[in-house]
């Protein structure tokens, strides 16, 4: 029964398609390419169980579903194998195997698991030369690490999803223990990397980019209060936005806190206040400034601008233009300045992220989510994370393309958007 010797075998000799060219097969060896022809059940017709062969080759390989693993600690490329097989097997044969998912989820979790324990053990053996290198060596494992947790909570929603629909129940009816039990194998080392990567991010990377940027001094340092930030040639400035309402900027300065520990690029923040909070941030700012405890370095090549958006002629233009019968509060009018922020920001100014201060701790360079503007298709004007369970846009992290906005005439549609709600009686935009 078992006609193929590997996984990959298998995975490129029996593609899904019932009718295909032969120059799809062309990375099946000719030797077994003809078993497909001639001996339908190799690749799964009539009587091959294709998850008993995955199971098979998984055991071959070192990987049980209940947690056991015997991954070679040195050979990553061929982990990195097991993985892409485990995902092409899922993309190719049956996406809505729990089995395959469950895999990949482990193979994923134990593998960047491996190479964090060979990273640490360079850290405990002694700093190695190139320090910068180490870094990036650092922030890379933990950006692997989120991408292994992130798989490991989308199979829980995956899980609780098909029970679900497999019971005809509502999604939060279902019982989480019957999901926990399901993922017991993957929850261990899932379990073992969250204490990983809280090293990486809270020791590990504050204390060499702090190490780094006491043996590269700047070569100045900006104050918090000027309107704009000297960048040098080849830097990438990233702007931010943020909401600052009455009294309460210091509430939500641990998100800039967290963003600031761990930037490697300049940063342009836009403060949109009314009055009291454009006082309450600054203030913060020049508390943070004159506190002893933080690095002289820590605010380099940081600028802030504020915008009292209350005060702010095109905004008080749009006020005025959005639909009366919208019950909008102060708040409401703060994230509405917020969307229509193209509005406010220079015109040079061509693109910003947005966050919530307060609700948002950032645990890796700001730098890589400023690089998804880069992937954004030709006509995406923002982008914003969507959470699925909840049938809601999560507007705690916004990407704005401010110069498309504008070329698109985006205020127009806002207000469009609007007064259709109002027309078929739902809510106005109010996030």
């Amino acid at each position: 029964m078992r006609c193929f010797e590997s996984l990959f075998l298998f995975v490129v000799c029996c593609p899904p398609a019932e009718h295909i060219f032969d120059e799809e097969l062309q990375a099946c060896p000719p030797e077994v390419r003809h078993l497909r022809r001639e001996q339908p059940a190799c690749c799964g017709e009539p009587h091959f169980d294709r998850h008993e062969f995955l199971r098979q080759q998984m055991a071959l390989l070192g990987l049980g579903p209940d947690g056991s693993t015997a991954f070679s600690d040195t050979d990553v490329h061929g982990r990195a194998e097991i993985i892409y097989f485990l995902e092409r097997f899922l993309l190719d044969f049956d996406i809505w195997s729990i089995e395959a998912w469950q895999y990949l989820a482990l193979a994923t979790i134990h593998d960047v698991g491996l190479q964090l324990d060979a990273w640490n053990q360079q850290w405990l053996a002694g700093l190695p030369t190139d320090l910068p290198a180490f870094l990036e060596r650092a922030k890379q494992l933990s950006r692997r690490m989120g991408e292994a947790f992130f798989r490991m909570e989308s199979l829980q929603q995956f899980l609780i999803a098909t029970k679900a629909i497999d019971a005809k129940i509502l999604y939060s009816d279902v019982n989480l223990k019957e999901v926990e039990r399901e993922m017991r194998g993957p929850l261990v080392w899932y379990q073992e990397g969250v204490g990983g990567r809280n090293m990486l991010q809270f020791e590990a990377i504050p204390l060499l980019d702090s190490w780094i940027k006491r043996s590269h001094p700047p070569h100045f340092t900006t104050t918090a209060n000027s309107t704009a930030t000297r960048v040098e040639a080849g830097e990438e400035e990233v702007t931010l936005l943020v909401l600052s309402l009455g009294n309460f900027a210091k509430a939500g300065f641990v998100t800039l806190w967290s963003l600031l520990k761990r930037r490697t690029s300049p940063i342009r923040v836009f403060v949109l206040c009314d009055e009291s909070g454009c006082s309450s941030f600054q203030a913060a700012v020049e508390e943070l400034l004159s506190n002893p405890s933080v690095p002289k370095d820590f605010f380099w090549k940081v600028s802030f601008d504020y915008i009292d958006f209350a005060a702010n002629q095109r905004f008080l233009d749009f006020k005025s233009a959005y639909p009366r019968a919208c019950d909008v509060n102060e708040i409401g009018w703060a994230l509405l300045a917020r969307i229509v922020c193209h509005e406010l920001l220079p015109i040079t100014v061509s693109k910003a992220i947005a966050l919530d201060l307060g609700d948002v701790f950032v645990l890796d360079d700001i730098a890589s989510l400023w690089a998804e503007f880069e992937n954004f298709e030709d006509e995406t004007l923002l982008a914003a994370p969507w959470v699925g369970a909840l049938n809601h846009v999560n507007g705690g992290v916004v990407l704005y393309h401010l110069e498309r906005m504008r070329q698109k005439s985006f205020t127009s549609s806002v207000l469009e958007a609007a007064s259709l709600a109002v027309a078929r009686g739902g809510d106005c935009i109010h996030d």
